[in-house]
């Protein structure tokens, strides 16, 4: 039997979860996030390195759940991270923070 082709919020939901885990927000969901109206997304705060392991995980969802090619994956992920992604630390504010 094949599998079911996921939703966009489905993949949405998979990728905030994500992301907010490998940020290191493991009890925050897209489910808290999905409500509320604020600027949640300059709220938190994630690494370069965080960011890109959230990237690739992104590129890889994309390509395996919409059966696209790597250039689609990223630019879809790059629309994801414009609209979504949270704000992320330079190496000095790290450091401040």
């Amino acid at each position: 039997m094949r599998n079911k082709k996921k939703t966009d919020e489905e993949l949405l939901r998979m990728l905030i979860d994500t992301m907010m885990l490998t940020a290191g927000y493991p009890d925050i969901t897209y489910d808290d996030l999905v409500k509320r109206t604020d600027n949640w997304y300059s709220k938190y705060t994630m690494t370069e390195k965080q960011r890109a392991d959230w990237f690739k995980y992104g590129e890889e969802l994309f390509r395996k759940e919409r059966k696209c090619t790597a250039k689609k994956a990223y630019s879809s992920m790059q629309w994801i991270d414009l609209m979504y992604g949270l704000r992320v630390l330079k190496p000095q504010q790290e450091l401040e923070d």
